[in-house]
C-alpha cells in the first residue's frame, strides 16, 4: 500500500498520486508496544520535489540510524533549510515524539548562537515526524580532526563555545547525551568560524524506543567511545554526564584519539569508562599545557560530583596562557591559520554503531547485553560474553595536596575557589586537588586581595595573607606637630608671629 505525501490518500498505484499527482510513499504494518500501526518503510526516501511543510525536497544529504536528512528550499522566498525525517519506528510512539518536541522547544527558547536553530516541525502523511533546521555550510569537527591536528588555541576556543551552549541547555533542563565530533559543526564566516552544537534531544528519544527486557537494569543510548560512566551503567544522568563526554571530546581534540579507543569491543569500552583510569593527554602529545591536561582529567572523573561545573570549566579555559583567550565569546571565532606542513595522523572513527542501547550491564558476572540499532545488514540483538576476569582494581584517587593558610586579621573572610573557609584563630588547613586555586580575602577596614596558588601533590603549601589597612582620605594621616608639654592645653586662637 502507498500513501500520498500531499493529500494523504492511500492507493495501490505506482508513480504519482492519481488524485493530486503528489509523491507516493510505500507503507508497511508494524507493531509498537503491542499496538498495530502503519508507517513508511525505513528505506523509503523522499524524492526531489516532495512537499514537506512549506519546503520542497531537493536531495538527500545524509542518513543514519535515526533517519534521513534532506536539503530543501522554500519555493517562494528561496530560503534553504535542512529537514531531518525520523524513521517510522521512532515516530510511532507519540509520547516519545512529544518528549522530543518539548526538549527542542526548551533549547530554542534560549536561542543560543552555538546551538543549531530548529524553526519548524511536523508530521508527514505517513506519520513520520520531521524537523526543519537551519542550513549549515562547513564541516564537522570530525572532518576537521581527520584533516590535521588542531592548534591548542583552536581547541580552547571550540571548548569555550561548547560550555556556553551546554550550560544554556542544562538551564532549560536538557542534557545532550551524545556529544561527539560528528555533532559539532564548524561554520566558516569570512576569516573565522562559528561553532554549532547539533542533535539535542535525539538520544532521549532513542532511549524511549529501544527494546526492553525483563533482565534490564537500565537503558541508555549514545556513542560508546564518548559515553559517561552513568550512561554505561544505565542509571539516571544529569548535566555532569555531558561534562564527562565533553572531557572525552577535549581529549580527542588534543590527542586525536579517545581515552579507550584501543578496547576490543563496545562492551569493553563501557567497562573501561566505569572502572579504568585514562592515560593523561600529555602521554600522547608532549606539548599539552599542564593546566589543560589537568582540566581534561578532572572532567573524566568517574564520580559526577568530582567533575567541575560548566562555568568553572570555562573559567579555567579562559585562564590558560595567562588569560590570552579572554576575547572569545559565545559566538567564538578565531583567525584561520595555514596548516600546510602539518603531518596527517591516521584518523580513527568510532568502529561501532552510532547508537547503542544497553539492555543490561552486569559487571560482576561478566555478562553484557547490547541491543544494536537496526541496519540494512543486521537487526538481531547481539549478545557478547567476554572472558571472566578478576574484578578490576578501583580507580586511583585524584592527587591532592595540603593548603595551609595563615590570615591576618583573623576576622577576615576567605574564599577558596568561591567556597568560604572557616578560620580558627586566623588559620586553616585544606586538602585540595592538585592544581591552581583562587583565594579571595576581605575584611572590614582592610584592602581586599585576590591571588592564585598552585597546590602540589602530597605536599604542604603554606600561604600567609596579611591584609593592609585602608587609608583614610585617600592618603596617610598627617602627624601632629610635637610640643614641649604634651599635656598642655593649646589655645587655637593664640597666633604666634613667625620670626622674619
Amino acid at each position: 500500500m502507498r500513501v500520498c505525501t500531499q493529500c494523504g490518500r492511500t492507493t495501490d498505484a505506482t508513480g504519482d498520486c492519481p488524485s493530486c499527482h503528489g509523491s507516493l510513499i510505500t507503507m508497511t504494518r508494524l507493531e509498537v508496544d503491542g499496538n498495530a500501526a502503519l508507517a513508511a518503510q525505513p528505506e523509503e526516501e523522499l524524492i526531489a520535489g516532495t512537499k514537506v511543510g512549506d519546503y520542497e525536497i531537493e536531495k538527500l544529504i545524509g542518513s543514519g540510524g535515526m533517519g534521513n536528512v534532506y536539503g530543501a528550499v522554500h519555493p517562494l522566498i528561496g530560503k534553504r533549510a535542512a529537514i531531518k525525517v525520523l524513521n517510522a519506528r521512532f515516530c510511532a510512539d507519540h509520547e516519545a515524539v512529544r518528549r522530543f518536541v518539548r526538549e527542542a522547544q526548551a533549547v530554542n527558547k534560549i536561542g543560543h548562537a552555538n546551538i543549531v536553530d530548529i524553526f519548524s516541525m511536523g508530521d508527514l502523511p505517513d506519520n513520520r515526524a520531521y524537523l526543519v533546521m537551519e542550513w549549515l555550510h562547513g564541516e564537522t569537527l570530525m572532518d576537521r580532526l581527520e584533516r590535521a591536528p588542531l592548534p591548542v588555541e583552536h581547541t580552547v576556543a571550540i571548548l569555550i563555545s561548547l560550555t556556553r551552549a551546554l550550560e544554556a541547555a542544562h538551564a532549560a533542563g536538557v542534557v545532550h547525551r551524545d556529544l561527539k565530533p560528528e555533532n559539532v559543526f564548524l561554520v566558516p564566516e569570512d576569516e573565522s568560524f562559528r561553532v554549532k552544537l547539533l542533535d539535542f534531544g535525539i538520544a532521549k528519544l532513542e532511549t524511549r524506543r529501544a527494546p526492553t527486557r525483563k533482565t534490564a537494569t537500565g537503558m541508555t543510548v549514545g556513542t560508546p567511545l564518548y559515553m559517561s560512566p552513568e550512561q554505561a551503567k544505565g542509571i539516571a544522568i544529569d548535566g555532569k554526564s555531558d561534562v564527562y563526554s565533553l572531557g572525552v571530546l577535549a581529549y580527542a581534540m588534543v590527542c586525536r584519539t579517545t581515552p579507550f579507543e584501543d578496547e576490543a569491543s563496545p562492551v569493553e569500552v563501557l567497562h573501561a569508562h566505569i572502572s579504568k583510569t585514562p592515560k593523561p593527554p600529555h602521554k600522547h602529545v608532549k606539548d599539552v599545557p599542564p593546566a589543560l591536561d589537568n582540566l581534561i582529567l578532572q572532567m573524566l572523573e568517574k564520580l559526577p560530583e568530582d567533575r567541575p561545573a560548566m562555568p568553572e570549566i570555562r573559567r579555567r579555559l579562559k585562564a590558560l596562557d595567562g588569560g590570552g583567550f579572554e576575547t572569545f565569546t559565545g559566538e567564538t571565532r578565531w583567525p584561520i591559520t595555514p596548516m600546510s606542513g602539518t603531518p596527517k595522523l591516521p584518523a580513527k572513527r568510532a568502529r561501532w554503531p552510532i547508537a547503542v542501547g544497553i539492555a543490561a550491564v552486569v559487571i560482576g558476572s561478566g555478562v553484557f547485553m547490547i541491543v544494536r540499532a537496526k541496519t540494512a545488514e543486521e537487526a538481531k540483538p547481539v549478545v557478547v560474553a567476554p572472558k571472566v576476569e578478576p574484578p578490576p582494581a578501583p580507580p586511583a584517587a585524584p592527587a591532592k595536596g595540603t593548603l595551609e593558610l595563615v590570615v591576618e586579621p583573623s576576622t577576615a573572610t576567605v574564599l577558596v575557589d568561591g567556597e568560604p573557609v572557616v578560620l580558627a584563630k586566623g588559620r586553616a588547613k585544606l586538602e585540595l586537588p592538585v592544581g591552581d586555586h583562587a583565594i579571595a580575602t576581605n575584611a572590614t577596614g582592610y584592602r581586599a586581595t585576590e591571588q592564585s596558588v598552585a597546590v602540589t601533590s602530597e605536599t604542604v603549601t603554606p600561604v600567609a595573607i596579611k591584609l593592609a589597612k585602608q587609608q583614610r582620605n585617600g592618603g596617610a594621616r598627617p602627624r601632629p606637630r610635637p610640643t614641649k608639654d604634651v599635656d598642655a592645653v593649646v589655645d587655637p586662637f593664640d597666633k604666634k608671629k613667625k620670626p622674619r
